[in-house]
């Protein structure tokens, strides 16, 4: 069979990796992922991630981010993680690379796994902290605790410069105390990036399915909105800040990879459900294991979902990515992109609370509150444009 390849137009793009093996699914956890001990089908997987990255022909291109997330990447062997990176290595150009990022989870951090990190390249680690309470991370079914995050995080920071916490606000079992025991661990432990990300049940998941069953009980909506304000104040007041909804930083160390997805560049997405976008074209790796491998032994993409944008599905892309951003859209790069449709969309947005425009087009303070309600404006626009 033909080995079908790509080749792609921008000159700096990222790369995301997924791992999907874990210890345990997380009740709140959607992601593409697999339980198992079973070595054989770690082996196997991590065999066709090596022959999905020669279905890519990267020539003249430079790999500005890479980001190995799952399922946990920690949970594997460490000559897994490296063998693939040094296929990446081998077949791409990653002498400008910026930015190496891996996922961990608390209870995998040891010294000896975060030295070979630094020794493969890794910059950058994501640390899924989700809270800080014993409570919350008992019932959702998490493996770790605040014990062994502390020591985590004293871990992570004595080897890496740059690393985040996840946090998820709104867990069965929140409240404010929760929510502000959280901050504390921030103020104590300053990590110098931190996604915290509002509960979302619109995906299916353990969770979701025990709140429709009634088996578990949620804390109240206006009482998330309530503790969401605490935390945006705190981080205005802390030095942090916000560049992204559910994004800060500190030491100018934002996220180089996901501002690759929010600004819409660039980017290829290998293993199973990853997903990437390049020369217009968005696509998404099946979620199903044995497919995947399947796919892969014929040479052939694993797609799921597959789709070649026009200018305007672009446009309603870009404005989707790049108004999570603070800074939200340059004009100036509507009026080179898609001059056509410049005064349109002044005309459609102007004098809409939850935007603001002036050199940039933005969400407004409101906006950011109401962001479901603004991107739902953009679809609208985009029923409008021609």
């Amino acid at each position: 069979m033909i080995l079908e390849v790509f080749s792609l137009s921008s000159k700096n793009i990222g790369i995301y990796i997924h791992i999907p093996f874990c210890s345990n699914k997380c009740f709140y956890c959607d992601y593409a992922s697999v339980i198992t001990k079973n070595n054989s089908m770690v082996e196997n997987y991590f065999k066709s991630l090596n022959k999905e990255i020669d279905l890519y022909d990267l020539k003249n291109k430079s790999i500005k981010t890479i980001y190995i997330g799952g399922g946990t990447p920690s949970y594997v062997e460490f000559e897994y993680i490296k063998n693939i990176i040094e296929k990446i290595s081998q077949k791409f150009d990653i002498s400008g690379l910026k930015e190496f990022t891996i996922e961990m989870n608390p209870e995998n951090v040891e010294d000896n796994l975060l030295r070979k990190y630094k020794e493969l390249g890794i910059n950058r680690i994501s640390l899924g902290a989700q809270s800080t309470n014993n409570k919350i991370l008992k019932t959702v079914n998490r493996n770790n605790n605040e014990e062994i995050l502390i020591k985590a995080i004293n871990k992570v920071s004595k080897f890496f410069e740059n690393y985040n916490c996840d946090f998820i606000l709104g867990l069965p079992g929140e409240n404010r105390l929760t929510v502000e025991n959280n901050l504390d661990f921030i103020t104590k432990y300053k990590p110098p990036h931190v996604s915290y990300y509002i509960y979302d049940n619109n995906h299916e998941s353990v969770l979701n399915r025990m709140i429709k069953h009634k088996k578990i009980i949620m804390p109240q909506h206006e009482k998330v909105e309530e503790y969401a304000d605490l935390i945006y104040d705190y981080f205005e007041k802390n030095g942090y800040k916000r560049y992204e909804i559910s994004s800060w930083a500190i030491f100018d160390k934002e996220s180089l990879h996901n501002k690759i997805y929010w600004e819409n560049s660039e980017y290829i997405g290998f293993g199973v459900s990853a997903g990437g976008y390049y020369n217009s074209t968005r696509y998404v790796n099946t979620k199903n294991f044995s497919y995947y491998i399947e796919k892969i032994q014929n040479y052939e993409k694993p797609y799921e979902y597959i789709k070649i944008n026009n200018k305007k599905e672009n446009l309603i892309e870009s404005f989707f990515m790049g108004l999570r951003l603070m800074k939200g859209i340059p004009l100036l790069k509507i009026k080179n992109d898609y001059p056509e449709y410049l005064e349109k969309i002044l005309i459609f947005l102007k004098n809409d609370d939850l935007f603001e425009i002036d050199d940039n087009i933005k969400l407004s303070r409101k906006g950011i509150d109401y962001s479901s309600r603004a991107f739902e404006k953009i679809l609208e626009m985009g029923d409008e444009l021609p």
